[in-house]
Formats: structure tokens, sequence, C-alpha cells
């Protein structure tokens, strides 16, 4: 009994070790010490606090803003938090340490009402590895956004908000996550007319690329369809209804700043297509803002 209990010790104290890797003793023993204390007490948190913040004072890597985040979590310090994780991304070393950053940063921007930002992060968190609960996250917000559109304000904010995180997080390798919304934007049947409520959605989409803060940006439209029929036919589909919606913010609110592409079901978000809501979620318009990235 007494060997595992040593057994477990000496655990700890390398895993410990591991964390706080390359600093002094001092800011190891304060490492150790801080994260020993379970208790969920205001006092209990706010001495794990105080410790940690020694510990940076001589020691900043990822987890000891990662810690921090956590405490700040527990007093409900929601501001507080989510510094500590953008501290903890700087230090991010590798895509499990990233996607830990931006699954609990989804969780915060959700818990404030920024569901934007919210859903970029999980989308970040997904493309770096995510578990299967950051998924669902992300699919229940957008189908609310299926379900009942997306207004004027929304989009704009939206875009904004895509054009912001990206800035902030994106990277040039291409693995995922594009400046960019989802717009579900509906059609005729196996056609590229707009119905009545495609076209309702576009005129909103309309008013909102023509506010001021979107002068002098282009934007690319991309379509994508679900997986039902060929590939050939869904890229033609894809094409045209992407160009169905250029030309018609070209005529109603004369935007020349857009370009188009169809994707077909080569980007298919929900791949298995397991229900009738998966296939719904696949075929969509993605509004993407061209050289976010770069300014």
């Amino acid at each position: 009994m007494k060997l595992r209990g040593f057994i477990v010790c000496l655990f700890v104290i390398f895993i410990v070790g591991d964390a706080v890797a390359g600093c002094s003793k001092t800011a190891q023993d304060l490492y150790s010490t801080a994260i020993s204390i379970t208790g969920n007490s205001p006092v209990d948190v706010e001495r794990k606090i105080q410790l940690l913040k020694q510990v940076k004072k001589t020691c900043q890597n990822f987890n000891v803003y990662y810690e921090l985040a956590r405490a700040y979590n527990d007093l409900n310090e929601m501001r507080k938090v989510e510094q500590s994780l953008l501290d903890a991304h700087s230090f991010a070393g590798n895509d499990r340490e990233k996607s830990k950053v931006h699954t609990f940063l989804g969780l915060v921007y959700e818990d404030m009402g920024r569901e934007d930002d919210a859903l970029f992060h999980y989308q970040f968190a997904w493309d770096r590895g995510g578990s299967p609960t950051v998924h669902e996250k992300i699919k229940s917000i957008e189908i609310k956004r299926m379900e009942q559109g997306m207004e004027v304000r929304e989009i704009k904010a939206a875009l904004l908000s895509a054009k912001r995180t990206y800035k902030a997080f994106g990277d040039k390798k291409g693995w995922g996550v594009r400046p960019a919304i989802q717009l579900y934007v509906n059609f005729d049947d196996n056609a590229w007319s707009l119905s009545d409520k495609g076209r309702i959605q576009a005129e909103k989409m309309g008013q909102a690329l023509t506010s001021s803060e979107f002068v002098g940006g282009r934007f690319l439209i991309i379509g994508h369809t679900d997986s039902r029929g060929t590939d050939v036919s869904n890229m033609d589909l894809s094409q045209k209804r992407a160009n169905t919606i250029v030309s018609f913010l070209e005529k109603q609110f004369f935007l020349y700043n857009l370009d188009f592409e169809g994707h077909g079901e080569r980007e298919l978000k929900y791949p298995q297509e397991k229900t009738k809501v998966e296939e719904a979620l696949n075929r969509r318009v993605e509004v993407c803002i061209k050289g976010a990235g770069d300014e």
C-alpha cells in the first residue's frame, strides 16, 4: 500500500515538473502547491490564484496560464478567464493545447452571450482535434441559424467576428477554418433559383455586405451541396447557386466586390449525413472575407 502511494507521488511530481519544465525550483514548488489545492471555496481558489501569479513572475508557460483560467472560472470572473486563455494560447506548443484553449474560449464566449465568437473558437478547436462534444456545440448553433435564419445585424456581427478571430488565431497552413460564415439560403428543389425564403435571406445578406464596415473589402461566395447526386452534378449545382446569389446581390445592391465558387460535396460538414438535418446543414452558402489575415 505504501509502495502504491509512493508511485502515485512520484507520478504527480513528474507531471508537475513536466508542466513547468525549465522553471526554477521555487516556481515548481509554488506550482505544485497551487495545483494540489482541490477545494472550490473562494478562499481556496483565491489562494491558488495568488500562488499561480507568483509562479508566472518567473515562469510563464501554457500550463500556468491555463490553470489560472480554470481558477478564475471557479470564481466566475469571465474576463480574467478570457485573458488567461489568450495568454495560454500564446504559449501553446501543439494542437492538443490549442484545441483545449479554443474549446474553453468557446464555452466562455457562449456563457457571455457572444455566440459568433463561441462558434469560431469551437471550429478552431474541432479542426485542431477537438472532442465530439465540440462538434455537437457547432451543430447546435448551426441548426438554430438554419431554422431561424440570420438577421442583418447578426450577419454583420458574425462577419466581423470571423475577421477578428481569424486575424488573431488563424495560421497560413490552411488547416480548416476560413474567415467566413455559413448561411442557409433556400433554393427551389434541385434547382438554382431562389425560393421565397431564400430571397429573404439573400436580401439580408446584401444589406449586411453594404454596411460601412465592409467598404473596400472583397467577398468570396462559396456554394456547397449535400452528397446526394453525382460529384459532377453537385459541383455544377453548387456553382450555379453561388452564381445566382452573386447575380442577385449585384442587381439588387450594386455589390461588385464579389467572387464565387462551387465546391459541390467536397467539403461536407457532416460527411455521414445520418439525418435530414445533417443533409440540410451540408447545403449551405459560405461568405468568405478575402484577405482577412493579411491586413
